[in-house]
């Protein structure tokens, strides 16, 4: 009897799989914080040029003005101003030697100067970021997505570093090694005293979160049974969604970017309290050929669930190559997996690329900048319940490629709508067509692979995936040439990957494949028509 007909007869989400899934949503839901913090770390806000020897100048007595009202005379007299009324953020009048007294200012001066005594910040939003500690404008105000992308280049090669350790010493240990040092990491991160401390260890960060994330998820959904496997998979996502929102009230009521730091980096700690009652995923232990350790866990959801075992003599492993230590060129030796393998990466890449892009451009859709955040997490919770009753209905390939059709669709007419509501809205159905397909094809992916080279080919995947991390910024910075052109980017990698879907198996109803043999075995008997079938009777009924 296999590990999936095992978990079948004890119950596939029983007690004992709710308590722990439970407890592995906690790293997920923090997870979300690291991830997209940076849209507050590293607000922006209006800013210009100091001009140093009027700084301690009043206006005179008879003009009766108030301190601010003073000071806006000052900067109207100091900061060249656009035909559109705003101030220049990066030049300044030359006013050296020119005084600003009793007599007042006679605007004598016309020459203007890059700022050389740095800037003044509204600090109506946020009282600190790394672009007000670091001046982080004009000549460098690229850098922010820079270290965004460096957090996601960490990401990548936590990707590939974690991912092998999974397989190797199993997902209990490097999970938590994970929760700790994201929050070893992340607390360092507070104590930054320069753009490229702040950005080196934001590389770090980044890397261990990623076993918040990915390892806690292998970990729940290997514990739980093929006819709850989907449901879990994507209802385990909630948390990350919700996560999310919170990140947005935190942004809220934290305005002072170490504080907010110091705060996403602490909590997660609280991960540790789960250790006692976490147990090693019996599927990985019985792919290392550790029956023996599998058995007692195995034993323990029986009582706790209820449930007798099955005869012990029932209970075996008869394919050989589930306990055979198998690396990443084994994968790709065989073109069905290679061909698998680099479909599903595109696919992970262009979701993470367009997933990072929209959620770190809330701040452009026109509305209050909170408000806009929550509401891209708050849209998850629909996207990722209609994800599973999509897959349910009519399978892992048609609903992410119906999905990804919404999503790609939206962000290439999101730019040429108006700000506010409008594109917003538009914005919103674009993010949650992306977020739908995101957490589906989470759970395809740890479908498709079998359980020996699983760790692998999910550290893989989000290889790609990250680097896709690393290009959203970067495309973003694009949009300074041509505002569009990031979405109609986005749009048209989401739809190309959105085909490129309709190449991998079908894998609904099918057990995991425990073996490179059982995954092989994967498609070889599709029912397309069957499948398309079903979705038009639903579509049009």
């Amino acid at each position: 009897m296999k590990y999936d007909e095992i978990i079948s007869h004890l119950g596939d989400f029983g007690p004992y799989q709710r308590r722990i899934y439970l407890l592995l949503s906690f790293p997920i839901f923090c997870s979300a914080w690291h991830l997209l913090v940076q849209v507050f770390l590293a607000g922006g806000s209006d800013h210009w040029c100091a001009e140093s020897d009027w700084a301690n100048t009043d206006c005179p007595f008879d003009w009766n003005t108030t301190a601010v009202e003073c000071e806006e005379i000052k900067k109207y007299a100091s900061i060249p101003v656009s035909s559109d009324g705003s101030f220049s953020k990066c030049t300044k009048y030359n006013v050296s030697g020119l005084t600003f007294d009793s007599n007042g200012y006679d605007g004598s001066a016309n020459e203007t100067i890059a700022c050389d005594e740095g800037w003044i910040y509204d600090r109506s939003q946020y009282k600190t970021t790394i672009i007000t500690d670091f001046d982080l404008v004009c000549d460098r105000k690229s850098l922010p997505e820079i270290a965004q992308a460096v957090n996601f280049a960490g990401i990548m090669v936590g990707s590939f570093v974690l991912g092998i350790l999974a397989d190797k010493i199993g997902r209990f240990y490097t999970l938590y090694i994970s929760i700790i040092s994201a929050s070893l990491f992340g607390t360092l991160t507070v104590f930054s005293n320069s753009f490229w401390m702040y950005t080196t260890l934001r590389f770090f960060v980044g890397a261990a979160n990623y076993g918040c994330i990915t390892i806690a998820f292998v970990a729940a959904t290997e514990l739980i049974g093929p006819s709850k496997r989907v449901f879990a998979g994507v209802a385990i996502q909630l948390f990350f969604a919700l996560g999310f929102m919170a990140l947005a009230g935190l942004g809220s009521l934290i305005r002072k970017w170490r504080y907010l730091q110091l705060t996403i980096s602490l909590v997660p700690l609280l991960n540790l309290l789960s250790m006692p009652f976490i147990p090693e995923s019996p599927r990985w232990l019985l792919s290392q050929n550790k029956t023996t350790e599998a058995m007692k866990i195995i034993k323990k959801i029986s009582d706790v669930n209820g449930v007798p075992l099955p005869k012990h003599d029932d209970i075996t492993d008869d394919d050989d190559d589930v306990t055979v230590q198998y690396t990443t060129l084994d994968l790709l030796r065989r073109p069905i997996l290679t061909v698998r393998l680099l479909t599903m990466m595109f696919v992970w890449f262009v979701h993470t690329m367009v997933y990072y892009g929209l959620a770190l451009s809330a701040a452009d859709f026109g509305v209050n900048i909170y408000l806009s955040f929550f509401l891209a997490g708050l849209v998850e919770l629909p996207a990722y319940t209609i994800t599973g009753f999509s897959m349910e209905l009519i399978g892992r390939r048609l609903a992410t490629f119906i999905l990804m059709m919404i999503g790609g669709s939206m962000c290439v007419l999101m730019p040429f709508t108006p700000l506010g509501v409008i594109r917003t809205c538009i914005a919103m159905v674009g993010k949650f067509g992306v977020s739908a397909s995101f957490a589906l094809v989470y759970v395809w992916a740890v479908e498709i692979f079998p359980t020996p080279l699983r760790g692998n080919s999910l550290g893989l995947c989000t290889l790609a995936s990250q680097s896709g991390g690393i290009f959203s910024p970067l495309i973003i910075l694009l949009g300074a040439h041509w505002a569009p052109f990031p979405f109609v980017v986005f749009g048209g990698l989401t739809i190309m990957a959105g085909f490129m879907a309709l190449l991998l198996p079908e894998t609904k109803g099918q057990l995991m494949p425990e073996t490179i043999a059982d995954a092989e075995a994967l498609g070889r008997q599709v029912h397309i028509s069957a499948d398309f079938k079903r979705f038009l009777i639903v579509f049009f009924s």
